[in-house]
């Protein structure tokens, strides 16, 4: 009889892991990557992000085409754009990113830079 207990145990224990072991996999929601949003002011400080969703986290963003406007940059780990842009205009760039089951998504963007009027 003790042998019967122990083949049940570890049936359940071997059921319940593979229900969690699914389930952490059915729940994943497809990767998305949602553009920086605002208009920088030449000269003054600007603050936005790149912000995935979804996926596997933790994410690795990256600008893959183009440039953000100069005197920005982008962190690689959070998504973070910051800076102080040197330079009015409009800057187009092809953002990435990619979570860690190496699953990737892009999105074209344009930047905006303008000039301040005092």
């Amino acid at each position: 009889m003790k042998s019967a207990i122990s083949r049940c145990a570890v049936a359940a224990v071997l059921a319940i892991a593979s229900l969690m072991f699914s389930t952490s996999f059915s729940s994943a929601q497809s990767l998305t990557l949602a553009c920086a949003t605002g208009t920088g002011e030449m000269g003054v400080a600007f603050s936005s992000a790149l912000v995935a969703s979804g996926g596997v986290p933790p994410y690795t963003y990256s600008v893959i085409a183009g440039a953000l406007p100069p005197g920005l940059s982008l962190d690689p780990s959070s998504g973070d754009i910051t800076g102080t842009t040197t330079t009015a205009g409009s800057f187009n760039y092809t953002a990435n990113v990619v979570d860690s089951a190496n699953t990737s998504v892009t999105v074209n963007a344009t930047s905006r830079s303008s000039l301040i009027s005092r």
